[in-house]
């Protein structure tokens, strides 16, 4: 076979001849270089030429080489840059994957996997990276929404979110979290590890399916009647699809007891009274809802016994393992802690609506109750910040290894750099770069080393303190600053105004010297201030005080012994200590010390105060003295048959006759008389009208009476609990009873 490029066999025929082909084959020029490769090209004559496309490409074994001083490979579609719109469109089109073992820059944005990153089309000094989403659907989608930057940061990103973790380890456990953002090495780093915590060993289950409400009456309290509803008073239970009892003081109308929990009070086995609180003291009022019509249904909560659980109240939990009531395996619920060793279980975090329980299978034995721990709503900007949380939600954190420490908490917001590393546990603390949060402690608060606030109602300022615009005080409830509680200061007390005192005013000489005016001290008010309580001054109090000072411990001016007096309008001055044995006596416009001595003695004829000589009791009789005159001087006689003894205590008296207004109606201590111990009488007692007794019948107001026998054709119209009643026309024996709320005769014999 002849060489392509070098026929055998010349060209034969001149132009325009047929050309005899008969072993004739092409015969190709030289290349104009033997440096470069080239390409042969036949056009549709079948003449076949050179075409140099690779300039001073090389190719060997699949590989490229570029015979440039530089090494550059341009790659142009005739002569023209063309944008890549696609990945089939551009200047080169590579269908499998590109290696770059060195740098790689990009002039213009580029686009990966529908990820655009780069400036942008428009506009300069932007950094974008920007996906396509490819719905817009805002159910939580597990791997899904989520932006991870940085090694080993949300390594289980399938498992997770809405997302956003950048830096080394950030979120870096990554599994079953969302809507979380940490930015900074190894911020939240734990969240995620474990997604339960054991709590308990459940020993039993309990539940009660739902039971058929037949009435619900109009009353404060409304009562419930449910055939045998076996409850206790203190239960709740939850009432939905009742017919009737809806309100039309709202609109559109209210319905008074579907969807809602109540407390109740066990009347009778059938009925309960519903109460809205666990004390039983505030009613369900439905005197005023429309009447009940028909249906309705009671649920009860179903019981878990787990001796010496740790489950809290409100806390999510989930149950595994158990045999027989295999319907609670695997879900998560809301527990109510009842005692140690009984939690109840609730499906929503208010703990109002019980699980339905209907077509569950009895309890047999085993399971576990644990924690469902919050992983979710966290943010976290800062090295190390939140480092060891494990449980906790919405909980704020910016600064560097803040609250790195925290494992368990919720609704926290720390700022700061090394803020709250102390503490391990603890909910909705706020800490501005504070410094003396307590481990364990909820609702604390610190701003500084000046404000702190432990949770329980304890609050401190440490700080020079001005409050105010200045606008005066003119109650208790106005003015720059207003005291619910008593004021305690240790220091002087500068007052610029009036103080007016409501209350005890106290103060005490030290000598504490830190308020010297109105602008100086470690509070400054530019308005007025007022004070619901007492004021308490350690040191001394300057300013004019208006109104009625009830008590005063010490005022200035006055010396040992010295008695203040009022020595003219807005004026007090002292009187100095008498001489031994002398009184103090009244000139009519101030008082003097006068020697008793000169004084003279006068018949007291009002006298509210008589000393009496402690006698030694030799006799133990004693008489009762009287007087015949009211308004004058009598003589005080005394009456041998009214004698007191105190030996035995006996009050030996002949009659005793007592005119008093008080009601029949009135309680034990108003009464004419009053004893507090037994009462024994020796005769007779008769009693012009009723005797009430604790041990009376209550439904009659605890009138104690001998109930009446009545022989008639017919009932008697005023009977009393208790009563007996002989029908004439037939011989039964009726008595009068009570049953709950109704009373009837009930036949007893005949």
């Amino acid at each position: 076979m002849p060489k392509l490029l070098s026929g055998s066999t010349l060209r034969r025929g001149g132009s325009g001849e047929f050309i005899d082909l008969k072993g004739a084959m092409p015969q190709l020029p030289p290349t104009d270089s033997t440096e470069t490769g080239f390409t042969l090209v036949t056009d549709p004559l079948f003449r076949t030429s050179y075409k140099s496309s690779l300039g001073k490409i090389e190719f060997i074994d699949s590989s490229i080489y570029s015979q440039n001083v530089d090494g550059v490979i341009n790659i142009l579609a005739t002569g023209t840059s063309f944008y890549s719109i696609s990945v089939d469109t551009g200047n080169l089109v590579v269908e499998g994957g590109i290696g770059v073992g060195g740098n790689m820059h990009i002039e213009d944005d580029i686009t990966v996997n529908e990820l655009l990153i780069g400036k942008g089309w428009e506009g300069k000094n932007n950094i974008v990276i920007q996906g396509v989403a490819q719905t817009e659907d805002d159910e939580e989608t597990t791997g899904q929404s989520t932006i991870a930057i940085g090694y080993n940061t949300l390594k289980g990103i399938e498992f997770v979110y809405k997302n956003i973790a950048i830096g080394n380890y950030a979120l870096s456990s990554g599994t079953r979290i969302s809507k979380n953002i940490a930015i900074g090495h190894s911020s939240l780093r734990e969240l995620g590890v474990t997604p339960y915590h054991f709590n308990g060993t459940i020993t039993n289950i309990t539940f009660t399916s739902s039971q058929v409400i037949t009435n619900i009456t109009n009353a404060n309290p409304a009562v419930v009647t449910v055939i045998d509803h076996n409850l206790s008073n203190g239960d709740r239970v939850y009432v939905n699809n009742v017919n009737g009892l809806t309100t039309s003081t709202y609109s559109p109308p209210f319905h008074l007891v579907n969807d809602r929990s109540f407390y109740v009070n066990v009347l009778t086995t059938d009925t309960f009274e519903i109460f809205l609180d666990k004390d039983l003291t505030i009613e369900l009022d439905s005197i005023s809802a429309s009447s009940y019509i028909s249906s309705g249904t009671i649920q009860t909560p179903i019981f878990l016994t787990i001796p010496n659980h740790v489950v809290s109240t409100a806390s999510l939990v989930i149950m595994q393992n158990i045999l027989g009531t295999i319907e609670l395996n695997g879900h998560s619920y809301y527990a109510d802690v009842i005692n140690t060793s009984t939690v109840a279980l609730y499906s929503d975090v208010l703990l109002t609506q019980p699980i339905s329980p209907d077509g569950y299978t009895p309890y047999i034995s085993s399971g576990t109750i644990s924690r469902v721990l919050s992983v979710n709503n966290n943010i976290a900007i800062g090295i190390e910040s939140g480092k060891s949380l494990i449980d906790g939600g919405r909980n704020f954190f910016i600064g560097d290894e803040i609250a790195k420490n925290l494992t368990t908490g919720s609704n926290n917001f720390f700022l700061g750099h090394q803020v709250a590393n102390n503490v391990i546990t603890g909910s909705g603390i706020i800490s501005i770069g504070g410094d003396n949060i307590v481990n364990g402690k909820d609702n604390q608060i610190n701003i500084g080393s000046v404000f702190y606030f432990d949770g329980d109602g304890y609050a401190s300022l440490n700080a020079e303190t001005t409050l105010g615009l200045g606008s005066d005080s003119t109650g208790t409830d106005t003015g720059a600053l207003t005291v619910i509680g008593g004021a305690g200061i240790a220091g002087n007390a500068y007052i610029g105004g009036i103080i007016n005192v409501l209350g005890t005013l106290t103060n005490q000489i030290t000598s504490s010297v830190e308020s010297t005016s109105t602008e100086t001290g470690a509070l400054v008010i530019d308005g007025g201030v007022g004070i619901g309580k007492d004021l308490w001054v350690g040191g001394f109090i300057h300013g004019q005080i208006f109104g009625a000072s009830s008590t005063a411990t010490n005022l200035a001016g006055g010396a040992t012994g010295s008695i203040p007096y009022q020595s003219g309008v807005g004026q007090t001055a002292f009187i100095p200590i008498g001489n031994n044995g002398f009184v103090l006596t009244s000139n009519g416009t101030t008082a003097t010390w006068t020697a008793a001595g000169s004084l003279a003695a006068a018949t007291a004829t009002d006298a509210l105060h008589v000393a009496v000589e402690d006698f030694d009791n030799t006799t133990s009789t004693y008489y009762m003295g009287f007087t015949d005159l009211i308004g004058g001087f009598s003589v005080i006689r005394s009456n041998t048959a009214l004698v007191y003894n105190t030996s035995t205590g006996y009050l030996t008296i002949p009659a005793l006759i007592i005119t008093n207004t008080a009601s029949s109606t009135s309680t034990v201590t108003s009464q004419a008389i009053t004893i507090d111990g037994g009462l024994g009488v020796r005769k007779n007692v008769f009693v012009e009208q009723s005797v009430y007794s604790a041990e009376g019948i209550a439904d009659e107001g605890y009138l104690l009476y001998t109930p009446r026998t009545t022989v008639a054709s017919s009932a008697p119209s005023t009977p009393r609990i208790g009563d007996f009643w002989v029908k004439v026309s037939n011989g039964n024996l009726y008595q009068y009873i009570k049953d709950g709320t109704s009373t009837f005769w009930l036949q007893v014999t005949v």
